[in-house]
């Protein structure tokens, strides 16, 4: 290669190439990643949205919240569509640029076959040479100089030579690259204009944009949470490992996105001197008192007073609401941040960083405090006043039927009964919302991955535990208006549940055998005989207070029997009828124990008492009721006080004793 040239384009043609890429590059991933997506989403199409007439004036606070948001979805719109524009009519340019650089062909200029013969080619270069000579009326010099040249390539040896190896009869010649940029950047007239565009774009534009962009994201961590809110969290974490809801909540409110210089959304009027302490006062157990900073600021009341009147669904004042508005839609966000700090600590507690581990009941409180402000509903409340036209009014009712949860409602038959204070409307805004929320599934394996028994786990074995999570509607859109009952779903138990198996009575067990292995009846030999029966002494008929405290005894007996057995049979009863039926018995227990104590036992000799306690030949015994049954004094431990024995173990020692004489 003699040299090489390089030049700008003149003619433009490069340029167009280089700007269609350049276009292409830019506005593809533009348009994939900014086109406005439509309002009208998957949901909505479906119909899945609520249309009840709170949730339609929500959707319309939220649009009337960006007032500009369709003049800017409109003009990116509008730019993506100048850009494409950009991009067709830059492709339709390049498709029709005329080619400066043509492959050079004699055969072809000659208009004759490659494989044509010295002879034709003569022929046809005497023929063209009568029509394009430059004498002739019909010349063209420049036309005929490439006939001239391409019949010489072809019958000149040495010329033939060279176009065959470098592709121009004249041999080798110089290389031209043409750069994809106009003439007119390098022109000096505009160079001034060149150098000025070029340092406003790459030293001014470019280096204010990446420290705009540097100095507000160094602020916020990964969830767009303040640095200085997560710090606050795990400075109070980590001060109270175990905190109610209520604490969690008052931590929340003193988040600094609540505080005007850290967020310019926040608004401080004159009226809230007046109104924020209206609504403290109105709110039960508030701990306005509390000195701790910064709970004690007064962004901070603010937004707790408004947070706890979200949660009670207090009448607001205008501008109170649009103030609990912009606090309770960034509350949820605050709530995961404070869970991720809890689970921060705890892993710099397991190892060994810090001395005091979160408790779990302080993060369980934060995740259904996040619940409760979604749901605008205090805490311990009923989960069914999430549901639309559902009030207190038709709490208790649904409550008496066992209902405590949308669950429960969407598991009953009789749906309309129960909810006969709503009209037709209203109830189809309550099945529509059942339609909207969610049943999950979940599905958990647990293996050991690369082993032969993947479902066997040994010690030291690292387990793959993988959690499958299906989330179905929680009422079927199809069955809506069934009459039919859901059994796949739960139902929570009524109060007064039916009786599966009848209760067996005391009196209809069988007996119990005795120590020998079987049962005591006459006629038929097994266990020992008591001693009385042994010795075939005369029985003496025994006092009315004997027979009183036997009797006793043997009530006493059945029900603690009955007892048991009754404890177990309703185990699936409710548990505050349980724990009725069982104060009930202790009373009764109690008041047979003073009656059995107030009995006159005949006294027992020592021999007696030895023969029937089991312990014969022993002088002193161990146990603390045979102790106190032989007259002994009660021992005592380490000096203190004299040991509490059974009462209710020592009084049946007395009464076998008693039947015994």
């Amino acid at each position: 290669m003699a040299g090489a040239k390089f030049q700008y384009d003149e003619s433009g043609g490069t340029f167009f190439y280089f700007l269609l890429s350049f276009l292409a590059l830019v506005v593809i991933p533009c348009t994939y990643y900014f086109w406005p997506k439509d309002d009208n989403n998957a949901d909505d199409k479906k119909g899945r949205r609520c249309r009840c007439p709170d949730c339609m004036e929500k959707s319309r606070r939220l649009r009337c919240h960006e007032p500009w948001r369709r003049t800017k979805r409109n003009a990116v719109r509008g730019l993506l569509l100048l850009g494409w524009l950009a991009v067709f009519a830059t492709a339709y340019k390049v498709a029709h640029l005329e080619h400066d650089y043509v492959k050079w062909d004699p055969f072809e200029i000659l208009g004759i076959e490659p494989t044509a013969s010295e002879r034709e080619i003569r022929r046809a270069y005497r023929k063209l040479s009568l029509v394009f000579h430059p004498d002739k009326e019909t010349g063209d010099e420049q036309k005929f100089m490439m006939i001239a040249k391409a019949y010489a390539a072809l019958t000149d040896e040495e010329s033939r030579k060279n176009w065959e190896t470098y592709g121009n009869p004249d041999g080798p010649g110089a290389t031209t690259f043409g750069i994809a940029l106009p003439s007119w950047i390098v022109e000096k007239e505009n160079s001034l204009w060149v150098l000025g565009l070029y340092a406003l774009v790459f030293m001014v534009a470019l280096p204010v944009a990446v420290g705009v962009w540097w100095y507000r994201s160094a602020k916020y961590g990964e969830d767009q949470v303040l640095l200085d809110t997560s710090h606050l969290y795990l400075y109070f974490i980590n001060k109270c490992p175990l905190m109610s809801p209520r604490r969690v909540l008052m931590i929340v409110a003193a988040s600094l996105e609540y505080e005007r210089g850290h967020n310019p959304e926040v608004k401080q009027r004159p009226s809230d001197d007046i109104e924020v302490p209206a609504v403290i006062k109105a709110l039960p157990n508030f701990g306005e008192n509390n000195k701790e900073r910064p709970l004690c600021y007064e962004y901070s009341l603010k937004a707790r007073a408004l947070l706890h009147a979200h949660m009670l669904r207090m009448p607001l004042s205008p501008a109170l609401d649009e103030d609990r508005q912009c606090i309770a839609r960034r509350c949820p966000a605050l709530l995961a941040e404070f869970v991720n700090c809890g689970a921060q600590l705890t892993m710099l507690g397991f190892a060994g960083r810090i001395a005091r581990v979160p408790k779990l009941e302080t993060l369980e409180g934060a995740m259904r405090l996040s619940a409760l402000v979604v749901q605008a509903r205090p805490e311990h409340s009923s989960p069914l006043l999430q549901l639309p036209h559902v009030g207190e009014d038709l709490i208790k009712p649904l409550g008496r039927k066992g209902i405590r949860g949308p669950l429960g409602l969407v598991s009953v038959s009789d749906r309309r009964v129960l909810l006969r204070n709503l009209s037709d409307a209203q109830y189809q805004d309550v099945l529509h919302c059942l339609e909207c929320m969610p049943r999950l599934l979940l599905e958990v394996r647990t293996e050991v991955l690369d082993d032969e028994n993947e479902g066997v786990i040994t010690a030291e074995s690292i387990v793959t535990v993988t959690a499958t999570l299906t989330r179905l509607p929680l009422l079927d859109p199809n069955n809506a208006h069934s009459s039919t009952v859901n059994h796949s779903v739960p139902v929570a138990a009524p109060e007064s549940t039916p009786a599966e198996t009848p209760k067996v009575k005391s009196w209809e067990k069988p007996a119990k055998k005795r120590k020998g292995g079987k049962s005591n009846k006459s006629g038929k030999g097994g266990g020992k005989r008591p001693v009385a029966h042994a010795n075939k002494a005369p029985q003496s008929v025994p006092a009315p207070q004997e027979q009183e405290a036997e009797e006793s005894n043997s009530e006493q007996e059945s029900d603690t029997v009955e007892e048991v057995h009754d404890t177990h049979d309703d185990e699936e009863d409710d548990w505050q009828d349980v724990q009725r039926r069982v104060a009930k018995k202790n009373k009764s227990l109690e008041k047979k124990s003073k009656k059995v104590s107030q009995c006159a036992l005949p006294t027992v000799s020592r021999r007696q008492a030895r023969v029937l306690v089991g312990v014969p030949g022993r002088q002193t015994p161990t146990h603390p009721c045979h102790r106190a049954l032989l007259g002994h004094k009660p021992r005592r431990q380490g000096g203190g006080a004299p040991q509490v024995y059974g009462s209710v173990e020592a009084r049946h020692l007395q009464l076998h004793a008693a039947r015994a004489q």
